[in-house]
């Protein structure tokens, strides 16, 4: 489904949000009257089209949209915290309807925050690609450390997991207590699709609590700064504690999420393919908004080896669609084994290609000292 048509869907079925939603059909219009630099053989004069739109203009279109998004998602971020605060005050923890309509808002506001983030990407990037501007390489900064992507959904699902909590109390805890004291030997990993991971976070709150999210942490006084922010007095030094990221590729087969299962069970795959045996992810440490010249690794595993390549920031874009440069990736992050580095990337890029690959999942830890 296209994105604008994904835009209009979500609209039709969330109409609390309709409002506030960017308006991505609009500023689709708006591109298309976006003056993009003169060239030398430009003869048509526009000085007096005032359909035109220069880049500066169309900046301000996209500001207000952005204003619009981050107003909403403040207002809607303090009501249900609230609301939340109030119900345990008042030990309202026993109307289980109650708390799911609350966890559906939560569901809600998380799909808000995703969709809209995408969409100034996309609506940047078409603008650069029709006119040949720079915007996405300075708005999109602005974006990511917009008020709206720093939305507290920690604080909110820590909130909703003590309702929840007190409302298993009322039924008799026996039933959960299984669930909660177990521990597995072998422990599993699962990937769960962006979209629902926010779905999945609140149904583990209600049936086994905040501590299967490790939310007990956030009761502490003492916060990790925000990117874009310095730390204040009693904050984690950058040292104890840094952000890692780590995002991983598939397809609508999910060939690459088979493939891992099968080498961290032992299983042999067959290699008749190109990539049949081959996975790779992009991981970085710390925050890389507005840093193009920030170290990314590139971890692949398969062929019988494992190895990593150093990339940049500025790199992921081309590599993940298959157009990356090799050459002029050795050139930006000098590497000791050229050679090697090349191939890796030649071999990834033809996979990305051939298995019809796109980045699905980001997953993003903190990691303390």
């Amino acid at each position: 489904m296209k994105f604008g048509k994904e835009i209009a869907r979500l609209c039709k079925e969330q109409p609390r949000h309709r409002h506030f939603y960017l308006n991505y059909k609009e500023l689709k219009g708006a591109v298309k009257l976006v003056r993009g630099p003169r060239t030398k053989d430009a003869t048509r004069d526009t000085r007096n089209d005032s359909s035109e739109l220069g880049e500066a203009e169309f900046c301000q279109l996209l500001s207000h949209q952005l204003e619009k998004v981050n107003n909403f998602v403040k207002l809607q971020q303090q009501v249900m915290s609230v609301e939340q605060k109030r119900r345990l005050r008042d030990a309202q923890g026993d109307d289980v309807e109650a708390l799911d309509r609350l966890a559906d808002s939560i569901v809600l506001l998380d799909t808000f925050v995703r969709k809209n983030f995408v969409g100034f990407q996309k609506i940047t990037k078409k603008c650069d690609k029709h006119h040949g501007t720079t915007l996405s390489s300075w708005f999109l900064p602005r974006v990511a450390t917009a008020a709206f992507r720093q939305c507290d959904f920690n604080m909110l699902l820590l909130q909703l997991g003590q309702l929840y909590a007190k409302w298993r109390s009322s039924q008799g805890a026996d039933s959960y207590s299984a669930l909660q004291g177990s521990t597995s030997k072998s422990p599993e990993t699962f990937l769960v699709p962006e979209d629902s991971v926010m779905r999945l976070k609140v149904a583990l709150l209600k049936l086994v609590g905040s501590e299967s999210l490790g939310l007990g942490e956030q009761l502490s006084p003492r916060r990790e700064a925000l990117p874009g922010r310095s730390s204040q007095a009693g904050s984690p030094s950058p040292s104890l504690c840094q952000a890692s990221t780590q995002v991983y590729f598939d397809n609508s087969a999910g060939s690459q999420y088979k493939m891992r299962y099968q080498h961290r069970t032992g299983q042999e795959a067959g290699t008749e393919e190109l990539g049949q045996d081959l996975v790779f992810r992009y991981r970085w440490q710390g925050e890389c908004v507005g840093n193009e010249d920030a170290d990314v690794y590139l971890d692949v595993e398969g062929l019988g080896a494992k190895s990593a390549a150093v990339l940049k920031i500025s790199h992921l874009g081309p590599l993940s669609s298959g157009q990356l440069d090799a050459a002029v990736a050795i050139k930006d992050a000098p590497s000791a084994d050229a050679a090697g580095t090349r191939q890796t990337l030649e071999l990834v890029q033809a996979v990305i290609k051939f298995a019809a690959l796109q980045p699905v999942l980001s997953v993003n830890f903190s990691r303390t000292s």
